[in-house]
């Protein structure tokens, strides 16, 4: 059996491993380099250096080439029954991740204020009527949440800015006031500017400290697919909707 040397300085260089190996099954198809080279739109020449570059990688000879024909070595046919299996894997992985992407399914895990729980819930379960693969848990919260660390998909926020790590889009804008009732206005008097604060007694909402804040949906990559329960939905202050 013909060998070919493993040094690094005789491979072709910039030649695609999973290309060049579907190439080589195509060729072994064919029994003929013309013929894999027509089918596969590329040139006969193409289809030698990507012959070459295997032959080179794995150090053997895959094919028995003469001016008449084109024969599998005995290495040529092991390494051919696995290639056809390497190929398949592939394209079976290509096609189940084709599939989440056509229909949404899983576990997607959503952090939101606690203030926001009236406004999403009304969404989530339309969403999920929807998407019938599709769980989601939602999570509500005033507190800082690493999304990455803490494992959450999306995260619904208030900011002026976003951070950069991760994608971001704005869904809504939102104002923040200033209420009192008549009867702290009338013992304590109307504040007239921003200053006048400092001598009131105030409740301040831990969600923003911005007069004026962009809503926005941070995601993370694809949705982490998880057994779950349908939908449900948790809050700080420790009670639960399911």
């Amino acid at each position: 059996m013909d060998r070919f040397p493993s040094g690094n300085s005789e491979r072709p260089e910039h030649v695609d491993r999973i290309q060049s190996m579907k190439v080589f099954a195509r060729v072994a198809h064919h029994a003929g380099f013309a013929a894999a080279a027509r089918e596969l739109r590329i040139s006969t020449a193409a289809v030698s250096k990507h012959v070459t570059a295997l032959e080179a990688q794995i150090g053997t000879r895959l094919f028995d080439r003469t001016t008449r024909r084109v024969g599998l070595t005995e290495a040529g046919r092991v390494y051919l029954e696995r290639c056809l299996e390497c190929l398949q894997a592939l394209a079976d992985a290509d096609a189940s991740v084709s599939e989440l992407t056509r229909a949404p399914r899983g576990l997607l895990r959503v952090t939101a204020p606690s203030d926001f729980g009236d406004c999403l819930l009304p969404v989530i379960a339309e969403v999920m009527d929807a998407h019938p693969e599709l769980a989601i848990d939602l999570q509500l919260s005033n507190r800082v949440v690493d999304l990455v660390e803490d494992g959450f998909d999306v995260g619904i926020r208030g900011a002026h800015t976003l951070d950069g790590q991760y994608v971001a889009r704005p869904i809504a804008q939102t104002r923040f006031a200033i209420f009192g009732t008549q009867a702290y206005l009338r013992e304590h008097g109307r504040p007239r500017r921003p200053e006048d604060l400092t001598a009131h007694r105030a409740h301040r909402s831990k969600l923003s400290r911005s007069s004026a804040a962009t809503a926005a949906a941070r995601a993370t990559s694809e949705p982490r697919s998880r057994p779950a329960a349908r939908g449900r939905a948790r809050s700080d202050e420790s009670h639960r909707v399911d």
